[in-house]
């Protein structure tokens, strides 16, 4: 027999919640001091935040070093990196910050070999290996005490890069590990269970990626990940608690919002509640179980808010409703939020969003599905699938003569 689903979102004038889950919150971080500055390094030194680097609104390119202090809540300035540059990354190991590649100038896109290293002890900086290849807008993470740089652009007309340069401390030098299977530029990474996941970015046309990658400093190996349910470039990733939070970057041409969570536990992505201030290039740390969102370019101009996402208890619930097990998270939602269903036999489907008068806003999906769990993205940042108006919406599930509603939220 034949089961029909139907899911709509139609437009209400109320607004309902449910209990659910909570993924967490977002908060605008209220210190003084800070510069606004996007594409810098970040790291995490001393239970200090170092943000080095950089390029201010885009116009020109600093060296300057700011540090927050969670402790006291405040801003200050630490002494210069020698070199100026932009698009460059950041690592704390060891009591020392290894400040690795980046553009020594925005408009000719020059990039450079050069590792300078911050010391704590000395609060100086020192001069490095260069690298193996010049680089920027590549991503580092730290395995096992030693760096690793991955991808990027490298010199020449736009070319990009599927090398990995691996920095030992205790021999201070550099080798190459196995490429990643995948160019790219403008990605992040972050490391779980001593394994490195490369997340987005861009590859040869220059379109935000969704895929994910995951190399193994053991066995010298690639493996591919779950792709991510949003494609992002120039986002900023942490690790906290077993999970992996990608927010901020480009999708497709918007400053984005998007908070896209992994979770190692169950080997899948779910979208968080969006950050406030859309920006790309931004920077990120996490201090004392809190995810920092730091400066970034926002339209057009650098972002000078700083905001903190708190995973649970607190936030913006999951709303679940009984029978299908529908979901819809964020709720409420800024951009995008993800509906989930489960059907119990194989049929036909239809996901739509209409409105208070039955027409149809968008088609998500329409088609034949297997029995299991289904998800479909609602991203309003797009002109094809945005509703024309905010306001309280009802999703509702007619599977076989019964129908199922939940509440949902849109607010831009």
């Amino acid at each position: 027999m034949k089961y029909i689903f139907t899911i709509s979102l139609i437009v209400l004038s109320l607004c309902a919640t449910r209990e659910g889950r909570c993924q967490g919150s977002w908060s605008t971080d209220s210190s003084s001091g800070f510069t606004p500055d996007g594409a810098a390094g970040s790291a995490i030194l001393n239970g200090k935040i170092y943000i080095i680097g950089g390029s201010p609104y885009f116009q020109g390119i600093t060296n300057t070093v700011q540090v927050f202090d969670p402790t006291t809540h405040k801003w200050t300035q630490g002494p210069d990196m020698p070199t100026t540059r932009v698009s460059l990354t950041c690592s704390a190991l060891n009591g020392k910050i290894y400040a690795c590649g980046g553009a020594t100038d925005t408009g000719a896109n020059v990039y450079t070999h050069v590792m300078e290293i911050f010391d704590s002890a000395t609060n100086g900086w020192s001069e490095g290996p260069p690298l193996l290849i010049a680089r920027s807008g590549h991503a580092a993470s730290i395995v096992n005490g030693k760096l690793y740089l991955i991808g990027g652009y490298g010199i020449g007309n736009n070319i990009i890069l599927d090398s990995v340069d691996v920095f030992d401390p205790s021999t201070n030098s550099w080798s190459s590990a196995a490429p990643i299977p995948t160019k790219r530029a403008e990605l992040t990474s972050s490391v779980l269970a001593g394994k490195i996941y490369t997340i987005g970015g861009y590859s040869s046309d220059e379109r935000p990626m969704d895929t994910v990658e995951i190399f193994d400093p053991v066995s010298n190996s690639w493996s591919a990940g779950p792709s991510m349910p949003l494609a992002l470039s120039d986002c900023a990733s942490c690790t906290l608690n077993g999970k992996i939070y990608v927010f901020g970057g480009i999708q497709e041409t918007i400053d984005s919002r998007v908070l896209e969570i992994f979770d190692s536990a169950t080997n899948s992505w779910s979208l968080g509640p969006d950050m406030p201030t859309g920006r790309m290039d931004l920077m990120s740390a996490t201090v004392n179980g809190q995810i920092y969102a730091i400066g970034g370019i926002g339209n057009p101009d650098a972002v000078s808010v700083n905001e903190v996402f708190t995973p649970g208890p607190l936030g913006v619930a999951e709303s679940e409703a009984a029978g299908s097990g529908l979901r819809v998270f964020p709720n409420p939602f800024t951009q995008s939020t993800q509906i989930t269903f489960t059907s119990q036999s194989a049929g036909y489907a239809e996901v739509s969003i209409v409105n208070t008068l039955g027409v149809e806003v968008a088609r998500l999906f329409s088609g034949e599905l297997g029995a299991g769990e289904h998800s479909f993205v609602w991203n309003c940042r797009g002109a094809l699938q945005c509703a024309p108006t905010d306001g309280v919406y009802e999703c509702l599930v007619r599977m076989n003569g019964r129908v199922e509603t939940l509440p949902v939220v849109l607010m831009r």
